[in-house]
């Protein structure tokens, strides 16, 4: 299938699985739909000349940054700089919402052997969870993830997308940021990119999800989009029970005993409050 690596303005670079071409778009495709990065598309050559005649449905896409016909974000983490778990917790959800696959990438494992364990503790009854050192080129479990996909990097800035993207491509067509002095990071991508690394297998360094938000989700249905809560529920006293201030609570009794991690449900609390709260507007 013809699928869209890279826009400029009026100008498409798409993959045709043989080769890439560039070619430009029909007004009237223009008119009824954005061309975006990911999109698989129909064309035509008219006296030489390459045009997109149609954009096929997308199976789904994100609005920022622009990309379509994604199957796996890859959310990657690290030791340092100190990860953003609300961020985690917030791109699980969208991901789930839009029938996105996600994978945690912990980067960085030589600088605390203790980190994976405690992602794993939060995370590893969701979530598919995978670990390299890019800086070593210890990238083998995430080669396997991607394999025969089209996957998007997300994360911090700082974190090793772009090392990783490089080792995985074999060469440095990302920037690296470095550490800002307060351990942030400098955000050094610019636009989504995507690059094939073999037939079927597409990754693309994805800027703007630093300010991601929860999207339509209603407060009252939070707790669906954490599958651990999710089978737990069964066990508890109300049928739809929120897991908030009611009473025989089997999420809340878990977390009690420290069988379930404390940390997430916390987060959990603080986003459906968040929610609650923005409903009344």
């Amino acid at each position: 299938m013809n699928r869209v690596i890279k826009v400029e303005t009026d100008r498409y670079t798409v993959d045709t699985g043989s080769q890439t071409v560039v070619c430009y778009a029909r007004k009237k495709v223009k008119r009824n739909s954005d061309i975006v990065v990911g999109d698989f598309v129909e064309l035509e050559n008219a006296d030489g000349v390459l045009s997109v005649k149609k954009v096929l449905e997308r199976k789904n896409s994100l609005i920022r940054p622009s990309i379509a016909n994604i199957d796996n974000i890859i959310m990657t983490i690290a030791p340092i700089p100190e990860p953003d778990f609300y961020l985690v917790d917030k791109m699980l959800i969208n991901c789930a919402r839009k029938n996105i696959g996600f994978i945690i990438c912990v980067n960085k494992t030589d600088l605390d052997d203790t980190f994976l364990n405690k992602v794993q503790d939060q995370y590893g009854a969701d979530v598919k969870i995978i670990s390299t050192c890019a800086k070593d080129n210890d990238i083998s479990q995430l080669t396997d993830a991607l394999k025969g996909k089209f996957s998007c990097f997300a994360g911090q800035s700082a974190v090793g997308k772009s090392s990783m993207i490089n080792a995985l491509h074999g060469e440095k067509i990302a920037k690296s940021g470095e550490l800002s002095a307060i351990n942030r990071g400098r955000n050094t991508t610019t636009r989504a990119t995507l690059y094939k690394l073999d037939e079927g297998t597409f990754i693309a360094d994805t800027p703007g999800f630093g300010l991601l938000d929860v999207f339509d989700v209603e407060y009252d249905e939070l707790d669906l989009y954490y599958s651990e809560y999710v089978d737990l529920s069964m066990n508890c006293k109300y049928h739809r029970c929120k897991h908030i201030n009611e009473p025989g609570c089997e999420v809340k009794r878990r977390v009690e005993e420290g069988s379930l991690n404390k940390d997430r449900y916390l987060r959990y609390i603080e986003t459906y409050k968040e929610l609650k709260s923005k409903k009344k507007y």
